[in-house]
């Protein structure tokens, strides 16, 4: 390689943006039995039996998202801004959160929430946004999930008594949700997938659509091109 090509490539390395290493912040927070975040962040929820809350991300981010609790509502989102605002941050940001109980989960924006547990005897749990949330397991009594705009709700467990709702062209998938009695409504061009066992209410308007499995015993509504199918 010759002395020119060589300074070249040197230089091009030089201008290379250069990684930044993964930091991390813990936080000292207090019991909390809700959860409502906001914003392009990634959070990770775990059942566990003490309280803990740690971000993990690029240093230069850590400290523009804030972690808090209000009452019983621990609150994420920007740190610098008005509450419910987003920032853009250089690379994306992880929250990892552990707590014993929760009876409310809500996430709105663009990022994703990741919950393993949620268990007791009415718990709720609400999107609004293009982004994700997955629930991977509920034992639950009362079990009320709603999803609004063009995000993705994904739940499985079991419930007693299930209320699923979508607003949008959002999609709720609780194909993996047993429940013995379900009361589904889909507005717009949502899309609802659910398994009760004994009884399933579903309203289904706009072109929006239901498909309830399990062989409940269905009562159905719908309104304009709406479609309900129960097997």
């Amino acid at each position: 390689m010759s002395g020119r090509h060589y300074w070249a490539l040197a230089a091009i390395a030089c201008a290379l943006p250069v990684p930044v290493a993964a930091a991390e912040r813990t936080l000292s927070i207090i019991d909390f039995d809700r959860i409502q975040a906001t914003g392009a962040i990634t959070v990770i929820v775990t059942r566990s039996n003490a309280t803990s809350v740690r971000i993990v991300g690029d240093n230069r981010d850590l400290e523009t998202i804030d972690a808090s609790v209000h009452g019983q509502t621990l609150k994420i989102g920007g740190a610098h801004f008005a509450w419910g605002s987003s920032t853009v941050a250089h690379a994306p940001l992880t929250v990892y959160v552990s707590t014993p109980k929760l009876s409310v989960v809500g996430f709105t924006g663009s990022g994703r929430i990741e919950i393993d547990q949620l268990r007791g005897p009415k718990v709720s749990a609400w999107l609004s946004g293009s982004g994700s949330m997955t629930i991977a397991q509920t034992d639950v009594e009362n079990l009320s999930l709603a999803v609004a705009g063009s995000g993705q709700m994904t739940a499985g467990g079991h419930a007693s008594q299930a209320k699923l709702e979508a607003i949008g062209s959002a999609v709720l998938d609780a194909a993996g949700l047993t429940s013995q009695d379900a009361t589904l409504t889909a507005y717009g061009a949502s899309t609802i997938t659910a398994r009760a066992t004994r009884n399933a209410d579903a309203t289904a308007t706009g072109a929006a659509s239901i498909h309830v499995d399990g062989h409940p015993a269905c009562s159905v509504h719908n309104t304009g091109a709406g479609a309900v199918t129960c097997n």
